[in-house]
């Protein structure tokens, strides 16, 4: 804001302004880089940004209209500045273009007619929809993205919870798939042992 008043009254300290600004984006991206941590979750800032950007475009605004009004409202000192000896701040950029010549004549007075107006106006709303529409596509495609991962995360543990109910079966089925066959065998040699005991020892 001091950079944007400051252009008008005073270029110095606007220049001022411009290596301050200058010097703390560089120091806080030192400080960025050393010091700073990132976070293990990353989280979505585009509303933060779109608030700062607002607050941004408003102070710009706010700025503009005051030295708007100072621009068309007052009158230059007569004694120091570089606008003495006019009338208004504007003077200077009148007799500047007064004096073009054919700038003027081809330009500027061909710029003041309907048609040229229209056209420019057309042209600006041509561009300004095709950003709009470019804004549009690119949330759409974010939004369905989203989803996308969304549906293969809920498929991802669709998969697991498979996975590990089919790994639950198989245990479960593994310690009772023994074959008759085999316990039969053993229950029928458990049986007979007593008895061939017991004949070997009447033999005896």
């Amino acid at each position: 804001m001091i950079f944007w008043a400051a252009l008008f009254f005073c270029p110095l300290i606007s220049v001022v302004a411009f290596i301050e600004i200058l010097l703390i984006f560089y120091l806080k991206k030192h400080s960025a880089l050393r010091n700073v941590r990132p976070p293990d979750k990353v989280i979505l800032n585009s509303s933060n940004s779109s608030i700062i950007n607002f607050v941004f475009i408003v102070s710009l605004l706010v700025v503009f209209f005051c030295v708007g009004y100072i621009m068309f409202s007052f009158v230059p000192s007569d004694q120091c500045g570089p606008f003495q000896n006019h009338r208004s701040f504007i003077d200077p950029f009148n007799v500047v273009i007064d004096q073009s010549g054919a700038f003027k004549t081809h330009i500027l007075d061909n710029l003041k007619t309907t048609s040229i107006i229209v056209v420019i106006t057309v042209v600006i709303v041509i561009i300004i929809y095709y950003f709009y529409s470019l804004a549009a596509a690119r949330n759409l495609t974010i939004h369905l993205l989203r989803e996308q991962i969304k549906v293969e995360n809920a498929d991802k543990k669709f998969l697991i919870e498979q996975l590990k109910s089919g790994n639950r079966t198989e245990n479960s089925n593994s310690g009772n798939d023994q074959p008759p066959s085999a316990n039969n065998s053993r229950n029928k040699d458990c049986a007979q042992s007593p008895r061939k005991r017991s004949i070997k020892f009447a033999g005896e």
